[in-house]
């Protein structure tokens, strides 16, 4: 019989779907188990709940000899093990929507909360004050509010702040304006947010992309008397710049549920500033929220145990195991060519084809498109991203996915090409296929033939087809003390410009790009890693 420990604090409605498995599973419930002794124990059991309390590290999956599925009532898994959980074969799930309103609403709270000064007015008259004259509040009525993400819970707040009569610019590069606007929003970027907004709220990942997005410049450039809220993830802003520009006087005030380090330090500077109004976290702890993350990671782990589908998984591999080891190379191969488009394309992507012709179309070749998904968006979310969410992600983005097969390949065994196309029609191709067992090689790539390893970091520069160009890029890498590992070249057939591919053993900066794209015949240069 199945058996499953919940090691953290589960709402009753949650262990009553698990406990009405009667004779199919035993519950056990430990909420105050210690690290040592679930490691002990874990190898007696079939599944494990956590919540933020637990932490499924790797030598916890490593003692659960019969663990089959970790699930987290929740959405952060900062505390499951995934590499040693998908090593070990044990499926990891999370529950990313039952806080999607909680979320919502705890934003919208926060920024009445801050135009209202409500924090301040409160802290006043529980000292034994009374200070009418002190405090004057502002309305949101006319006000504009700017909305950094409009997924889910940055849609429930364009709705609930357009209720008080807030007109809403909105920035979200996977959504096109005429969906933003169907929302009654206007499309904006995120400057001209920063330049107009008298509200700016976040409800976007934290990637690369948006660590940081509004940096100590940009808050710079915000108007007089802005006020900022961040319900998101802790990182999105500056927040010393933050400080200084409430201290300053330059803005109105902010709120924040989230914060680069939790909990922040007692001597944060926001700590001491009146007109800012924080939380501890606490975007999802509603009773509601609690409820439905109980209620759908108990769901889950009912249906994968008695062999139904599995949902919001981050790791499971959904492939026959005896056809995975012939198409694992075409998969990996698949994610490359979906990171490379999605790095090279210029603008929203709209439209994805994966086009697989050869021998592999002998196999199902779904799973090789849902890889070319996962390479695409992987680097746009923090959010784990694999064959149960790879599809309904791309389709909240707006992406068409399309697949196309084919049985022969001209001049190749199997050729996988993936078409990206943006929303003002320009197309990124890249193509690739494997030489014997595992050698993976891009064969086409910026409109040109190559042969190219996809893994790495790679400098990709379009130059005229005349002598000299790979020597003055190889003396220019050499004086910034960047090693070539690998260089490959390319012509188009009317033999006028060259592509030259360049592997180098570390990231390239932005500023060394640039003293390549400024090397004479060099018509472009981009960085890719892969």
């Amino acid at each position: 019989m199945p058996r499953i420990l919940i090691s953290d604090k589960l709402s009753e409605e949650g262990l009553a779907i698990l406990r009405e498995g009667g004779d199919d599973f035993e519950v056990v419930c430990d909420f105050e188990i210690s690290h040592e002794d679930l490691v002990k124990k874990i190898g007696d059991y079939d599944a494990l709940v956590v919540r933020s309390r637990t932490t499924a590290s790797a030598d916890v999956i490593e003692a659960g000899k019969r663990l089959r599925v970790i699930g987290r009532a929740g959405v952060g898994l900062d505390n499951v093990d995934i590499p040693a959980a998908t090593q070990r074969g044990v499926i990891v799930m999370n529950t990313p929507g039952g806080n999607t309103v909680s979320t919502a609403e705890h934003a919208c709270a926060l920024m009445i909360a801050l135009s209202k000064n409500l924090a301040e007015t409160t802290a006043s008259m529980k000292s034994g004050k009374w200070e009418k004259k002190r405090f004057k509040g502002s309305e949101l009525r006319g006000k504009v509010l700017g909305l950094i993400g409009m997924g889910r819970i940055g849609s429930i707040v364009a709705q609930r702040m357009q209720a008080f009569g807030m007109s809403v610019l909105a920035y979200d590069p996977y959504k096109t304006e005429a969906a933003i606007r169907d929302l009654d929003c206007e499309p904006a970027t995120v400057d001209e947010i920063i330049e107009q907004a008298d509200f700016i709220t976040l409800h976007t990942p934290k990637t690369a992309e948006t660590a940081n997005i509004i940096s100590a410049e940009r808050i710079a450039k915000m108007k007089k008397g802005a006020r900022v809220i961040n319900c998101a993830r802790g990182g999105l802003i500056d927040e010393e710049a933050l400080a200084k520009a409430i201290e300053s006087g330059h803005l109105a005030g902010a709120a924040l549920d989230v914060f680069a380090v939790e909990p922040p330090a007692a001597d944060h500077p926001l700590l001491a500033l009146p007109n800012v109004v924080l939380s501890p976290h606490l975007g999802a702890a509603t009773t509601e929220a609690q409820e439905q993350v109980a209620l759908d990671v108990a769901k889950q782990i009912v249906d994968v145990l008695r062999g139904g589908p599995v949902i919001n998984a981050v790791n499971y591999p959904a492939v026959d195991p005896e056809i995975l080891p012939k198409i694992r190379p075409y998969m990996e191969l698949a994610e490359h060519l979906g990171d490379a488009v999605g790095q090279l394309a210029e603008g929203t992507i709209k439209h994805l084809e994966v086009n697989i012709a050869g021998h592999v179309t002998r196999f199902p070749t779904r799973p090789i498109t849902l890889k070319a998904v996962r390479g695409l968006l992987k680097r746009t979310t923090d959010v784990g991203i694999n064959f149960v969410n790879a599809m309904p992600l791309a389709e909240d983005r707006g992406i068409e996915v399309v697949t196309r097969a084919e049985a022969h390949a001209p001049d190749f065994g199997t050729l996988i090409t993936v078409n990206a196309t943006t929303s003002d029609g320009q197309v990124t191709r890249v193509a690739g296929t494997t030489y014997g067992e595992r050698e993976l090689r891009i064969v086409h790539l910026m409109n040109q033939r190559v042969d190219a390893s996809p893994e790495g970091n790679l400098i990709l520069i379009e130059n005229r087809d005349v002598p000299g160009v790979v020597g003055q890029v190889g003396t220019l890498l050499f004086e910034n003390g960047v090693n070539i590992g690998q260089m490959n070249l390319g012509v188009d057939e009317e033999g006028r410009r060259a592509l030259t591919i360049v592997k180098v053993d570390q990231p390239i900066t932005a500023e060394l790009l640039e003293k390549v794209r400024g090397l004479d015949n060099i018509l472009s240069a981009k960085a890719l890693v892969l």
